[in-house]
């Protein structure tokens, strides 16, 4: 039976982020200043600063390390936050923001209680004020992307990354900054607008395909690698993501005529090598598309600050994934063997 796209919670979650990302930014830069103290302090002391998640979150935690490096120059971590429970060495004095849209995932609230337990201190970034996570934690900011009821994660996880991104401007030099992060949400409302049918276009070429690779570098590896999970999840389709220079190291023996290669590409100088490596795509017979600023880019996104686009970037691959799911005749709301909140270790 066919699937009536504007009856399902995914597609009108990805319209809302608009709002949801206006309002996180707003509160967020309300309560800033005890956050911004905590990494400063431990900076200072020359003390670790880790960012923690499992899955959507961990890539939000991977922007937000590259954002906060970027703009204050503190040097900063991103582990899963079952790899950190079980292999990081944390000491007193550390910092862990642990970065989770439900604030009751089982390896998460392990990890943060460890942490504690070595006297780091911690700051949550959740969407869930009640939550566990939110009731351990030394500090927390509350995301304010309201109930998302489909599966896969796309409101949060822009909420997530607002959270973050007014964090590292709020550490940096925040009069510049900040007015630039305040952009945000109409650079999506217009993405939404610009991308929708073009993405629905890219949909029905690619048909079903057999896997997708994204490639990414810096903060945009974060976008590759949460384009990848959202076309696991929501339409079932093997997805790969890759930093773009490790391409070359192996995984570009899987490309053959007709592999769709998704890059997100950028005028920083920084993704040269991205564009460069699409280029000799081409001449394999990959079916390359490319999310970017660029004049070429098969899906232009207004000019924006480098270390701020995972935000915008990620739009076009949320709603592709919705409408590979929604032509294969799948409900991307709730995808097999999944479940919202994963409390299991």
């Amino acid at each position: 039976m066919p699937i009536n796209p504007n009856k399902l919670n995914m597609l009108r979650e990805i319209k809302e982020q608009p709002q949801t990302i206006r309002d996180t930014i707003s509160s967020t830069l309300r309560q800033v200043e005890s956050v911004k103290q905590i990494i400063e302090e431990t900076a200072s002391n020359r003390r670790a600063v880790f960012l923690i998640g499992c899955g959507t979150s961990y890539y939000a935690s991977i922007a937000g390390k590259c954002a906060i490096q970027a703009f204050s120059g503190i040097p900063c971590v991103a582990y899963t936050a079952s790899e950190f429970r079980d292999f990081e060495i944390m000491n007193k004095g550390d910092t862990v923001i642990a970065v989770s849209q439900s604030g009751e995932t089982g390896d998460m609230l392990t990890a943060v209680k460890q942490a504690m337990k070595h006297g780091c201190r911690t700051i949550s970034i959740t969407n869930e004020a009640k939550s566990t996570l939110a009731e351990i934690s030394q500090k927390t900011i509350v995301t304010k992307a309201g109930k998302e009821s489909a599966v896969p994660m796309t409101k949060t996880y822009t909420a997530l990354l607002a959270a973050l991104f007014s964090i590292a401007v709020s550490l940096g030099d925040g009069e510049q900054l900040i007015p630039e992060l305040e952009k945000t949400p109409k650079i999506v409302e217009d993405t939404i607008k610009i991308s929708e049918t073009q993405v629905r276009d890219i949909s029905a070429k690619l048909s079903d395909p057999s896997e997708i690779l994204l490639l990414g570098r810096g903060p945009n590896y974060a976008t590759a690698a949460e384009g990848s999970l959202k076309f696991k999840e929501a339409s079932l389709v093997h997805a790969e993501a890759f930093h773009s220079p490790e391409f070359r190291h192996g995984p570009k023996a899987l490309v053959k005529q007709g592999t769709p290669v998704i890059a997100l590409t950028n005028s920083n100088k920084l993704d040269e090598t991205t564009i460069r490596l699409m280029e000799e795509l081409k001449t394999t017979g990959a079916n390359t598309i490319s999310i970017g600023d660029l004049a070429g880019s098969t899906i232009r996104i207004p000019p924006f600050n480098y270390y701020l686009t995972p935000i915008p970037y990620i739009i076009p691959l949320q709603i592709l994934a919705f409408y590979l799911a929604v032509q294969k005749g799948i409900d991307p709301d709730n995808p097999k063997n999944l479940v919202k909140v994963t409390t299991a270790t």
